[in-house]
């Protein structure tokens, strides 16, 4: 039985991401596909456009076999976090035997190369490295120039990825064979191509977002057709989730702090950067002027979301990559030999039922481990769900549903 794994995020699920199902399925033999796939909030440190039970139902509709929600701390890490949570979970099920992945460059030797490069840095690069950062780069420009063989690789969204799962794949050991796919498409232009990124595609959305002739047209120009049923659908009826619907939530959290060591407990929260939002929450208008305000030379945007993220959900710095458990999202009825090696295989809890995650730590609660890294992970997983779900369902004009009654999607 060949098992493909596909790392993502579908924000939204687009014809790009359905190249991956056909890929998997004509060259490499898929028997199935699984995908791991963030939350209701994803690694730019903002909400996802629509709730990951929507994304995962569109993913399915498309040809993936079974899809599980990567934990919250692993969805808002940076793209090295991100990654090396991704490839655990695809190992922890004991029987995924391939790793494909789009890149820009789609030549596996020589992200490989790069990521091999990355892992044995020489004390040369290393200063090379850290005389950029003085210079006031940020991360991802210092690294380009401290390895300047690979500028080219380090300056591409999908790369960057791709070199993040190799490295987490060589230092980990892992048997998982990795693949690539050429991706097409610029991720920064905002075409009116077929093929465009999930970036242009959320771009395109937000400013759309009052026309529904418009968003219905970009659903079928850009996305396969039951994907595009579900994504109109969704937006039509609950409306788009934005980081600045979060503003007000957010503002709260920051205000409650005494001081900017408090900012310290969160994932991703510097001390320069945690004195910057002490000090300039007094100026707090809303959610983008106040990222604006925080930007700094060596401080990317997407740094800076991530870190208000983590104070919003109360992300903790340290235990924010942990994998206890994974959650099922949805699968396919056809993939019951699937679900059966996995259950004959997986090293760690995977739950099929919304409900056995709340019993969980209710379970670890009553053995005396409040503090265990699984209840404080599922406390954590429920919340963000939650809070995700009370907003979506505020802008929609109803009632939220809790976490625990959103069913596993079977197609």
């Amino acid at each position: 039985m060949k098992i493909v794994g596909v790392i993502a995020e579908f924000n939204p699920f687009h014809n790009g991401h359905a190249r991956l199902i056909s890929h998997a399925k004509k060259n490499l033999g898929a028997d199935y596909i699984v995908a791991v796939m963030s939350g209701d909030f994803v690694q730019r440190g903002e909400p996802a456009l629509l709730s990951r039970h929507s994304r995962a139902a569109a993913a399915l509709s498309a040809g993936f076999d079974l899809v599980l929600s990567l934990p919250v701390g692993i969805s808002t890490a940076s793209a090295e976090g991100f990654a090396e949570g991704g490839i655990r979970a695809l190992a922890s099920l004991g029987c995924v035997d391939t790793l494909l992945f789009g890149s820009e460059a789609g030549n596996l030797e020589r992200l490989r190369a790069c990521a091999h490069a990355l892992l044995t840095e020489t004390p040369e690069q290393s200063e090379a490295l850290q005389a950029a950062l003085k210079k006031g780069l940020s991360y991802p420009q210092a690294r380009a120039e401290a390895f300047p063989d690979y500028a080219d690789l380090l300056s591409a969204p999908n790369n960057i990825l791709a070199i993040e799962y190799l490295k987490a794949i060589e230092k980990m050991k892992l048997s998982l064979e990795p693949k690539t796919l050429l991706r097409t498409g610029n991720y920064h232009a905002d075409d009116s191509s077929k093929s465009p990124s999930a970036e242009t595609i959320r771009r395109r959305a937000i400013i759309y977002g009052s026309s529904s002739i418009s968003l219905s047209q970009l659903a079928k120009d850009t996305m396969p057709s039951d994907s595009a049923y579900i994504f109109f659908s969704d937006i039509t009826a609950n409306g788009l989730v934005t980081a600045e619907d979060f503003s007000l939530l957010l503002a709260l959290r920051l205000f409650s702090a005494l001081s900017y060591e408090e900012y310290l407990a969160f994932a991703g929260v510097g001390e320069d950067l945690a004195r910057r939002i002490f000090e300039k929450r007094t100026t707090y208008l809303d959610y983008e002027s106040f990222v604006n305000n925080l930007r700094s030379k060596n401080t990317t945007r997407t740094a800076i979301c991530r870190a208000l993220l983590s104070i919003l959900l109360a992300i903790p710095k340290g235990g924010h990559l942990s994998l206890p458990c994974l959650r099922v999202l949805g699968y396919r009825k056809e993939a019951q030999p699937l679900l059966q090696e996995i259950a004959a295989h997986a090293e760690i809890p995977i739950l099929f039922r919304p409900a056995e995650a709340e019993k969980l730590a209710e379970n670890a609660e009553k053995e005396g481990l409040e503090s265990s890294s699984l209840a404080a992970h599922i406390r954590r997983e429920i919340m963000a769900a939650n809070l995700y779900e009370v907003v979506r369902a505020q802008k929609a004009g109803r009632f939220p549903r809790t976490d625990t009654n959103f069913p596993v999607y079977r197609i």
